[in-house]
């Protein structure tokens, strides 16, 4: 299965394992989608998609109305996500393919895992006032200035984006003005959610104390890809 470590196939497939093999899901890390903190997405995936004919299921396919799974972390390749609830209508395998008609999301990217995308000794957290406080190297005509910031947040697809809104050099005010213009111009940090599939937005973004709280969903999301 290609990027077998994307969060939603991983869950996908244990989904699977549930409602084929066993009544009840036991594993490290996770709870009940209806008890605990975060107990799931706000906004359910609506509707309740039509069922298959069972004469259409062969081999292993397997298909279920909606299912609801939680894990307080899960680790893949290209970052963290934790206080991770997914919820689905229409789960279902057919030959190779796992996919869901409707998929929603909430979870958590903690600061440290979008600094790791970002590089540039980037150094992120929360203001206190629902912006994001920013401190790192940035390069500006040849030099390398310790730049420290807030910016607001915002979603743009499958991505968190943070626009500075101001930042501070250790320079004089006399030259530091231009510099942070510049600066403002390129410390933009637009990083995709980590670990996700094709065919999921954004609905939802905050900021916390430990990272960005993000809502997503999607429809006809390929969960094997």
């Amino acid at each position: 299965m290609r990027h077998i470590e994307r969060v939603l196939a991983v869950v996908g497939a244990v989904a699977l394992l549930v409602l084929v093999v066993t009544a009840g899901l036991l594993f490290a890390g996770s709870r009940p989608a209806s008890q605990g903190p975060g107990a799931g997405p706000s906004a359910a995936p609506p509707g309740s998609p039509a069922a298959p004919a069972i004469e259409s299921l062969g081999g292993d396919d397997a298909w279920a109305q909606g299912t609801q799974l939680a894990s307080d972390r899960i680790l893949t390749s290209s970052g963290e996500l934790r206080d991770v609830v997914l919820v689905t209508r229409g789960f279902r395998k057919i030959g190779g393919k796992i996919s869901a008609t409707q998929v929603a999301v909430d979870a958590t990217v903690p600061f440290d895992t979008v600094e790791r995308q970002v590089g540039q000794d980037v150094d992120l957290g929360h203001d206190g006032s629902g912006r994001v406080r920013i401190q790192g190297v940035y390069t500006v005509l040849g030099r390398s200035f310790d730049v420290s910031g807030v910016g607001t947040v915002e979603a743009a697809g499958d991505a968190i984006v943070v626009r500075p809104v101001s930042v501070r050099l250790p320079l004089p005010d006399l030259v530091s003005g231009p510099i942070e213009r510049l600066v403002l111009a390129q410390a933009t940090i637009r990083e995709p959610v980590p670990g996700l599939p094709p065919g999921l937005t954004v609905s939802s973004l905050a900021v916390g104390d430990d990272g960005f709280r993000v809502r997503l969903s999607g429809a006809d999301v390929d969960l094997s890809r």
